[in-house]
């Protein structure tokens, strides 16, 4: 015995031993889930239940409304429950008399039994026979058995001796609740059906039509739904199934080659609906259709996939050509794909129509592929076998001129292709065939000369030799030109039967007798017309006709094209519509006549039917009720029951909030609910069985999507079996102990005499009607009234009507509010009808300080063609004594509730809600609000947003229903709510995410965390600057490429109005690592061979300070010539710069500062510092050189001044005059603080700052108020020279002038040639400046220039003379004083020349265009006047 699972099998006949076919789908063939998205190929055991709140959170994707629909497989597991998921759904397939297995495998079975149950043709699912239960065999048939190894979870029906009875859907199933079952088709296939079963053998499947789908033009999308082995093992996204949907025709057409599978489906019972698929018609695109073939996808699938190997293709390109008066000659083209099935033979059926124009019915058009294509019995219709081998068939003894219609089909001995479609060819009429041009005739044919006849024989009018005289332009003439021409007439169309030799005349009559031309125009076709009168105006419809019969017999038209026939069908409009085509061919003279005429149908397309929208006089209309509904009209192709697929997926997701009026009109005021537990519908969503929508629509469609196609059914079902909703009730007398009722029944109801009804009542504690299910009592009645006794006097009643018949019960009526008279009163007699049901279960979502959400269910009784609304009611009413509701949500501003709709609600009615609510501190709460007490709002919607509300309040809800006839219902119940209270906003630390240490470069999220109640508006602020900004408790911004610039981080909070109003804030100190910088300060050094080098490194690292590191090289040589690397590193990184020094060779005369040192008086003890360089860290070591330190800072400073640098070090203002090389007043206060920052600038500026100019001079005096002076550049540095600033003043004065020039020379303008001036120059870079030049004093008068050596002599003579004369008068004072106060006071005497004072010292790089003081009118060139102060 041989056991094979998963495959799809055929024995070969040879001792019952079988090859099989592997499909190669490891979970479940599931042709139509993946091909057309309409079928679901696994059962509830592939269903998850999810609990509510996932179901919530699943229901807000973009999709889930079209997954309402789209039947797609959930193939998600039960937990707890056991698995037939990895059950192989593929079909078997074997010979009669073989044996056959059909296995399951079963995961999780528990304490579960497994069982085996046969569905047969047309048997529902839950009258299947069962065959076993566990190992044991139920059935009496001993042909079964159960095949299972305890320790493994596969079990396998076993069938011997196999017979084709067998062959339907065998159905694995668990006793679990829910039950998990799985569907496997067996096929048994008449051993007799081929006498070489080694042909019936299947391969691989591997059936590849892509090229069909290119040429139907199906997008390269969908393509792999154009593979068989696509099919079979991918996993297409759904997605993908929605986009191909529109294509699914064209891709069943290609999948089934033309191959008629017909009787392979009726063999496996597939039910009438789902037959056009086996033919290569897909027409199933309403969802009824997809539900009802759902379960025959498998065994569909495997009879295409074994049509595919055994049945023949259908002919390609037939053409028909008409080759004499009875003869067709039919021509085809055989498939030449090597994997194609064997043709033995073609069948030829040629059909002969009655009329020239005889249109093939459409219905007969549409069945062609689904009939038997036996010989017909009726005369007009023949068969012709033709050998396979063949292509083309001539068809003989057919009737002259005459239209037939062809089709072939291909046949073997498994079956028979489809046939192709209709050509249909007009036999050649006598004329025609005795006037066929010869293919050896060399001379083109020509029109005799007509307009010359007719001119010869007097026709003088051009518009009637335009017309009337040529047979090309004859067919355009006009009633009019007929009548002008009438005198001519007996000329003109005696002259158009010219023959070609112009010899003679012919008659057409006949030709035009054969193409339908009237009797009285036949004259015309003679040539021999006397006369023309009004009964020839009709020949003008046969004019085209007419010159037709001449062109055709001078051979001027072209013949009729050939081989013509149809290779595509797209979709047209209307759809699935019978199309007969043909072509001519059109030359100069004419049109030919038709080719042979194809007929074809063009494929279905899904477009909405049109809906009858007025209920027809029987049954039940529930598009009709969504139109009396108000359903929007964009929404209406959705309210039918024959729902297409397209529809859903083009309006679901719009029409969701139309749900509630969907499911009424669809239930027709009927109770579906036993026909959808019959169905396994879940308890979740029997209520849609009942016209209820009990929460959000959303969460229904999410729910209950795999079950909509039952639901759907069992409403379709219901209509012509069920019993409508009463309508009309009301009382007509109320007594202290009864109530007489009337109502009608539903209008659909035609014939109620079947129907009987039942009251049902309950006593109710207020104006609120009760649940349906609370309706305790109940009283039956033939007839439509009751009188109802046995009723308390005083006392609130809620009564309803419900239909019954032998199949069911209708849904309740609206309901009716009564109250019982009291003992004293007398019985009334009055009219109260029953009213719109209120909405019901109010429940708070969310409530804030001054906002409440709630939502509720629609009321229960509702007329089902009435559009719903609601008013809302609401009003504060703290202080009251009525309870709160417990259970709902509330905030200091904010209530959140809900409640359930109405439970008695019309099935055709939208139902909307009013929500009341109001502020009722101290006052009762009214049981039933009013306008006058409640703020009331309109909302369409089961759920409302409350705003603008006061904090800390408590608040009365009610909701009451609205139809679109301006009717209300009483009110639901009132629901009280408290929003919150205000809760002053506080705030956290700021908190960094990732948390340790923060380093530079890295991005980091920043959150501010606030509380508080109403949510605060919360800011984050970085170094002080607004980044981020919104109302919420959390605030979150990313900080992207951290520098280590950030300092600090602050959040900042703020809620409440008002005097209310509240705010916090919380900073957080950063401190930002980074991986250390080094800079080189100057990256370029140089010294000497032998004198002294300095090498400077400034560094950077996560402390915020600057470190200046300095490499000292004495007595430089040779070898210290090169590139130095300063490298610093620490937990963040490494940094290297590389510092390049540069030794000069000895050729090169270096500085002689021992002569500026012996100028300067340094004694010679510290003469040994000044040697190439001044060494003043040798001086800083020698305590007798301190006093020295002024002179040996003037030779240092090399003619450069550099105080900008000593400024950037911080370098003490007291000590600043030594940068610039001039005396301190307290050397040893500098020497200690500033001296080496002093001697790091000197150094840093000797290769970067130029030296003064030299040579300044006075070159030309140009006038008595102008001079030009010039300089030479510096020795030092002056390729680095990029300005220079030139100062002046009058001798004496404190007034400076300065101006800048780039060039070595500028002239002195608008001087006064009384005064003598004074002129000193500074060369510079933006590194900084020199020295001042020795000052050069000029005189205008005379035109004179004193030597500035010489003038600055005379100023020391004058000066020193000066100062011993107040140093003599000081020694004087200071003896009286001592004498007088026994102490002295010691004055040191001021030293220097007139251009060491503030004023030269005080001076930047920047000139300062705009003075604060103005302008000084007088200044000379523009300039500006210095600033004096010190």
């Amino acid at each position: 015995m041989k056991k094979t699972t998963k495959t799809l099998t055929k024995g070969s006949g040879d001792g019952g031993g079988g090859r099989t076919t592997e499909l190669k789908d490891n979970t479940s063939l599931k042709f139509f889930v993946k091909f057309s998205s309409l079928f679901i190929s696994n059962t509830e055991s592939e269903t998850q239940i999810l609990p509510e709140d996932k179901r919530i959170h699943t229901m807000l994707g973009p999709n889930v409304i079209s997954c309402l629909i789209i039947l797609i497989s959930f193939c998600l597991r039960v937990k707890g429950i056991p698995n037939l998921n990895e059950t192989s759904q593929e079909a078997v397939l074997v010979f009669a008399g073989e044996e056959a297995f059909i296995d399951c495998k079963v995961q999780n079975l528990q304490n579960y039994t497994i069982l085996f149950k046969f569905m047969s043709a047309g048997t529902d699912s839950q009258k299947a026979d069962i065959i076993s239960a566990g190992n044991l065999i139920i059935t009496s048939d001993t042909r079964f058995s159960v095949l299972h190894h305890p320790e493994h979870d596969v079990w396998v029906l076993n069938i011997k001796n196999t017979k084709t009875r067998d062959s339907g859907i065998y159905v694995c199933e668990t006793n679990s609740s829910p039950k998990q079952q799985i569907a496997r088709l067996l096929s048994v296939i008449d051993s007799d059906s081929g006498n070489d079963k080694t042909d019936a053998i299947l391969s691989d499947v591997n059936h590849n039509y892509t090229d069909c789908c290119i040429e139907e033009e199906v997008p390269e999308l969908c393509h792999s739904f154009c593979l068989m082995s696509g099919i079979v093992n991918n996993e297409i996204p759904h997605q993908t199934v929605h986009s191909c949907l529109p294509h699914l025709p064209s891709i069943t057409k290609c999948l089934n080659g033309g191959r008629n599978n017909l009787k392979c489906c009726q063999r496996q019972h597939i039910p009438k609906p789902c037959e056009g698929v086996c033919v290569g018609n897909f027409t199933l695109d309403t969802v009824s259709d997809h539900y009802t073939c759902m379960d025959y996808a498998a065994p569909v699938l495997a009879c295409i996939a074994e049509g595919i190997e055994t049945l023949p293709p259908q002919p390609e390109d037939v053409f028909v050509e008409p080759i004499s008066t009875t003869q067709l000659r039919i021509k085809w083209f055989k498939s030449d794909n090597p994997k194609d099935a064997q043709t033995d033979s073609y069948q030829i059926n040629v059909t002969q129509l009655h009329t020239f124009d005889d249109l093939v019915d459409n219905k007969k058009i549409n069945n062609l592929s689904m009939k038997d294509n036996s010989r017909p019995t009726n005369s007009t219709q023949m068969s012709f076998a033709v050998n396979g081998s063949l292509s083309e068939y001539t068809v003989k003894d057919l009737k002259t001129f005459t239209m037939y219609e062809i089709q072939v089909t291909a046949i073997n001995k498994f079956g028979d292709s489809l046939p192709t479609n209709p050509i249909r060819a007009l036999t050649l009429s006598p004329e025609s065939d005795s006037q066929k041009i010869p293919k050896s005739t060399k001379n083109d044919p020509k029109l005799p000369n007509i307009r010359k006849c007719c001119e010869d024989n007097g026709v003088v009018l051009d518009r009637c030799l335009n017309t009337l005289c040529d047979p090309t332009k004859a067919d355009t003439a006009s009633l009019s030109d007929l009548m002008i021409c009438a005198p001519w007439a007996n000329v003109t169309f005696k002259c158009m039967a010219l023959e070609t030799t112009e010899d003679g005349w012919t008659d057409h009559s006949s030709c035009c007798e054969q193409r339908g031309v009237s009797p009285v125009c036949l004259s015309l076709c003679k040539g021999n017309v006397k006369r023309i009168d009004f009964r020839h105006f009709v020949c003008l419809d046969h004019m085209s006709t007419y010159t037709n019969c001449i062109l055709s017999h001078h051979k001027v038209l072209s013949s009729e094209p050939q081989e013509f026939r149809v290779t595509h069908v797209k979709s047209l409009c209307p759809s699935l519509s019978a199309y007969e085509a043909f072509v001519s061919a059109v030359n100069q003279y004419g049109v030919s006549e038709g080719s042979p005429r194809v007929v074809f149908s063009t494929p279905r397309i899904s477009t909405p039917d049109e809906r009858e929208l007025e209920e027809s006089n029987f049954g039940y209309n529930e598009t009709a009720c969504c139109v009396r509904a108000a359903l929007p009209k964009k929404c209406m192709p959705l309210c039918s029951y024959k729902v297409k697929v397209a529809d859903v997926f083009n309006l679901s997701s719009t029409c969701v909030n139309s749900l509630s009026t969907l499911v009424r009109c669809g239930t027709g005021g009927r109770n579906h609910v036993p026909c959808c537990r019959r169905r396994d519908v879940s308890a979740e969503c029997l209520n849609v069985c009942a016209g209820i929508v009990d929460t959000s629509s959303l969460v229904v469609a999410t729910r209950c999507s795999q079950h909509f196609g039952k639901i759907l059914q069992c409403m379709e079902e219901g209509t012509g079996l069920l019993p409508g909703m009463p309508i009309g009730l009301h009382a007509t007398v109320i007594t202290k102990n009864s109530v007489h009722l009337q109502w009608k029944p539903a209008l659909e109801d035609v014939d109620a005499s079947h129907v009987t009804y039942q009251v049902r009542y309950g006593k109710t504690d207020n104006s609120i009607p009760l649940h349906p299910l609370e309706h305790t009592n109940s009283k039956n009645s033939s007839q439509t009234k009751a009188i109802v006794e046995g009723l308390d006097p005083n006392t609130h009643y809620s009564v309803y009507i419900t239909a019954h018949n032998l199949y069911g019960v209708s849904l309740p009526s609206l309901v009716l509010l009564v109250k019982t008279m009291e003992d004293n009163e007398s019985d009334q007699k009055t009219t109260i009808h029953a009213k719109l049901g209120p909405p019901h279960s109010l429940e708070l979502i969310h409530q804030t300080v001054d906002t409440i959400t709630f939502k509720w269910s629609p009321p229960l009784y509702v007329p089902i063609d009435s559009a719903v609304n609601y008013i809302v009611y609401y009003k504060a009413i703290n202080g009251t004594a009525v309870a709160s509701n417990p259970s709902i949500h509330q905030t200091v501003d904010t209530i959140t509730f809900k409640w359930s709709p109405p439970l008695y609600v019309p099935i055709d009615s939208a139902v909307n809600y009013i929500v009341y609510y109001k502020a009722i501190n101290g006052t009762a709460v009214a049981s039933n609000p009013s306008k006058e007490n409640w703020f009331s709002l309109y909302t369409s919607y089961t759920s409302v947003y409350l705003t603008n509300l006061t904090y800390n309040t408590e608040y009365a809800l009610a909701v009451q229903s609205l139809s679109d006839r301006n009717e209300t219902s009483t009110s639901s119940e009132i629901i009280l709510v408290w929003t919150d209270p205000p809760i002053p906003t506080a705030l956290q630390m700021p908190l960094i995410v990732p948390a340790g240490p923060i380093v530079e470069g890295t991005n980091i999220t920043v959150m501010c965390i606030a509380m508080g109640t109403p949510v605060p508006t919360t800011s984050l602020f970085i170094n002080g600057l607004l980044v981020a900004k919104q109302d919420s408790r959390h605030l979150a911004f990313t900080l992207t490429n951290v520098n280590r610039n950030l300092s600090s981080i602050s959040c900042y909070a703020v809620n409440g109005e008002g005097k209310e109003v509240h705010s916090a804030q919380s900073v957080l100190d950063v401190y930002v690592r980074f991986k250390p910088t080094t800079v080189g300060n100057p990256p370029l050094s140089s010294a000497p061979i032998g004198g002294t080098a300095r090498l400077f490194c400034t560094i950077s690292a996560n402390i915020q300070m600057t470190y200046v590191f300095t490499l000292l090289i004495k007595s430089t040589a040779k070898s210290d010539d090169g590139n130095y690397m300063c490298t610093t590193e620490n937990d963040f990184g490494k940094a290297v710069t590389t510092l390049t020094l540069s030794v000069t060779p000895e050729s090169v005369q270096p500085k002689n500062t021992t002569s500026c040192c012996v100028e300067q008086g340094v004694s010679e003890q510290c003469l040994s510092v000044c040697s190439i360089d001044i060494d003043i860290e040798t001086a800083l070591s020698r305590p007798e050189c301190f006093s020295e330190l002024d002179k040996l800072m003037s030779c240092a400073a090399d003619g450069s001044d550099h105080r900008q640098c000593c400024r950037r070090r911080q370098v003490p203002n007291g000590c600043l005059r030594w940068c610039a090389g001039l005396r301190v007043s307290i050397p040893s206060l500098c020497i200690l603080s500033s001296s080496r920052e002093i001697i790091s600038c000197f150094q840093e500026g000797r290769a970067l700052l130029p030296g003064p100019p030299i040579n300044v001079r006075v070159e030309e005096f140009i006038g008595d108020s102008t001079v030009r002076i010039e300089w030479t550049p510096p020795e030092k540095n002056s390729e680095l020279v990029q300005w220079y600033r030139v100062f002046w003043r009058p001798v004496g004065s404190r007034d400076l002038m300065r101006n800048q020039t780039e060039t070595p020379s500028f002239e002195l303008r608008n001087l006064e040639p009384d005064k003598m001036y004074e002129f000193v120059v500074k060369s510079g870079n933006h590194y900084g400046l020199s020295v001042f030049t020795d000052p050069l004093v000029v005189t205008l008068r005379g035109s004179s220039a004193h030597s500035t050596s010489l003038g600055n002599k005379l100023l020391k003579v004058l000066l020193g003379i000066t100062i011993g004369i107040v140093l003599i008068l000081m020694g004087i004072t200071a003896l009286i004083y001592y004498y007088k106060y026994h102490f002295i006071t010691k004055t040191n005497p001021s030293r220097g020349v007139s251009f060491e004072n503030p004023t030269y010292l005080k001076d930047t790089n920047t000139i300062q265009i705009n003075d604060s003081r103005g302008p000084d009118p007088s200044a000379p060139n523009g300039a500006e006047r210095a600033d004096t102060q010190t």
